[in-house]
């Protein structure tokens, strides 16, 4: 009898993890199309910030009502600091190589221009604006969605090693999108493993510490090389 229960719970937790990947997993994707690809403009940005709202505030509510959990926030300690600086160095120093010794020739100017001026980051201002979004908030929300949240439910539908190549793999869908925007297939296929290792990175840190900012702290390390390398494309820096 117990054990009949015990399956039960287990089959019902699997079930709302399916349902609520299948809820969040495709939205920036539709949120990355509908702004670059489908209506840029106005009527873009405002899907963007649909598509983010919702991804913020789905796995929270889905916490506190479905999963029946409190919300508990944890604080920046000094916890996995040493290892994500270290890992998020080496990610750095790694796709600054690849760019420099690889990709840059390859990458269409005009295309990087055009996707620029359409997302207003073409002026010093437009740039530094993004960036700091990027790295202070963006970071943070990838952070709290793919790791806290669809790696947490990637874990109750798979093994570890499985949720995290899974979680990554869903991570990396929506930037192909973007990237796909100013690169070649083979360009993209290139940046996108880069992202997917990145996130398994990030996963296997949030695995290690039950925390998202050692994991933010990595991922940060590899919005700066994105910096330097849309510097080096935009500017001519």
């Amino acid at each position: 009898m117990l054990l009949a229960m015990s399956d039960s719970r287990l089959t019902g937790e699997r079930r709302r993890a399916m349902l609520v990947l299948v809820l969040l997993v495709p939205v920036p994707s539709v949120g990355a199309a509908m702004m670059l690809f489908i209506a840029e403009g106005a009527v873009g940005s405002v899907a963007v910030g649909l598509c983010k709202l919702w991804i913020l505030l789905l796995p929270l509510a889905w916490h506190i009502w479905v999963d029946k959990q409190p919300v508990v926030v944890s604080r920046p300690t000094g916890a996995g600091m040493v290892p994500a600086v270290l890992l998020g160095a080496a990610i750095l120093a790694v796709m600054l190589a690849v760019f420099y010794g690889y990709a840059w020739q390859r990458i269409p100017l005009d295309k990087v221009s055009a996707s620029a001026a359409r997302m207003h980051i073409d002026t010093p201002l437009g740039f530094a604006v993004l960036f700091s979004f990027m790295v202070l908030l963006n970071s943070l929300l990838e952070e709290y969605v793919w790791r806290w949240f669809v790696f947490r439910q990637c874990e109750r539908l798979m093994p570890v090693p499985a949720a995290i190549a899974a979680s990554a793999l869903m991570f990396t869908l929506h930037h192909v999108i973007a990237i796909a925007t100013w690169a070649q297939w083979t360009e993209n296929l290139l940046a996108s493993l880069g992202v997917f290792v990145g996130a398994c990175v990030w996963s296997c840190l949030y695995l290690q510490y039950r925390t998202i900012w050692p994991a933010y702290i990595c991922h940060v390390f590899a919005d700066i090389a994105i910096f330097i390398i849309g510097l080096h494309l935009i500017f001519d820096f």
